[in-house]
């Protein structure tokens, strides 16, 4: 109790913020369960070697959607089509919270790696996910943008259909710095994914622009709008 007024004492002084919750005593694996009402659904998520979950969204439908990298050949749902390369893929799960059940998976990605960087959900329920490739094979059923060559690193944004079933396209875009990196992901009331970011490129693809130069210094920030 000591402790607790003493961080009370931080607060009010406006130097530390504390929140804390109280939960029932869980050993990590035990197999105990937690009430409902704090944790009424956890679980594992991967394969054999390296994967980490990225991000996550809510469906209109209430389904849960988790944006995740692999490098394990048997990830559950969606194996890799070869089992040398261990670079890692995307894979894009959806989840019902009702029945806590994977209702699909779906994978991402090419001989090089990739990575996510944000998943965002249109009110129809088209997802869509963004990152950085490094394939020269990545799939493409859209359009590739700027002086990015295939093999070096670019932005992808990649739009999953409802029901998780396939792919309806995959964009490629950028500028010739490796550097550059995606920061979000958004959609537009019209279902049109919007990126940001930030860019080392001063050859970074412009449309219609509010800034037509590199400003110059280390970086730029930026802004892209596709369309759907």
């Amino acid at each position: 109790m000591a402790a607790v007024r003493r961080l009370r004492d931080l607060a009010r002084a406006g130097l530390v913020v504390v929140t804390v919750v109280l939960a029932p005593s869980v050993s990590p694996g035990d197999g105990t369960a937690l009430d409902e009402p704090l944790m009424p659904f956890s679980t594992y998520l991967g394969g054999s070697y390296r994967d980490h979950a990225d991000a996550v969204a809510i469906g209109p439908d209430g389904v849960v959607w988790v944006a995740a990298t692999t490098s394990s050949s048997n990830f559950p749902g969606s194996p890799k089509n070869s089992s040398i390369n261990y670079d890692e893929d995307v894979v894009v799960v959806r989840i019902d919270p009702a029945t806590h059940t994977v209702l699909s998976t779906i994978r991402l990605g090419g001989l090089g790696g990739e990575s996510v960087a944000g998943l965002a959900i249109d009110a129809g329920g088209n997802a869509y996910v963004a990152g950085k490739t490094s394939s020269v094979d990545f799939p493409l059923t859209g359009g590739r943008f700027g002086s990015t060559p295939y093999g070096s690193v670019a932005f992808y944004v990649a739009r999953v259909l409802p029901d998780g079933s396939g792919f309806a396209w995959a964009y490629v875009f950028g500028g010739s710095s490796a550097y550059d990196s995606i920061a979000g992901i958004c959609v537009t009331a019209d279902g049109d994914p919007v990126v940001a970011g930030q860019t080392y490129s001063a050859d970074f693809p412009l449309v219609s622009p509010l800034v037509a130069a590199f400003g110059g210094g280390e970086s730029d920030a930026f802004v892209v709008r596709l369309r759907a």
